[in-house]
């Protein structure tokens, strides 16, 4: 799963099989660690039947969580969308969320 962060968005990509373990599990998590002591920024995206509406990110300690309601992941997670793009009201500007199918590998 690649992890990409601009000042406006968070963007995620998972491959194929990546998307077909969420449509399993409804949870996909990966990491990246940050320095010699194993300190990591975790990242992943969740189905989550508690979020509805839009999608939403939490950033707590060194995680960051992308939750996306069923209705909206179903498409995507059958193959029938290319993925889920939100934009979600922030502090200074709206931050988009993409969660996307890489079909470049």
């Amino acid at each position: 799963m690649k992890l990409r962060l601009t000042p406006g968005s968070v963007r995620l990509r998972l491959s194929a099989a990546e998307v077909q373990d969420l449509a399993a599990r409804g949870t996909l998590e990966d990491r990246v660690v940050l320095d010699p002591s194993g300190r990591a920024l975790v990242y992943g995206v969740e189905v989550s039947p508690e979020s509805t509406g839009a999608p939403s990110v939490t950033f707590d300690d060194e995680h960051l969580l992308v939750r996306i309601p069923p209705d909206l992941a179903a498409a995507w997670l059958a193959g029938r969308e290319e993925g889920v793009i939100a934009d979600i009201p922030g502090t200074d500007a709206p931050l988009r969320i993409t969660v996307e199918t890489d079909r470049a590998g």
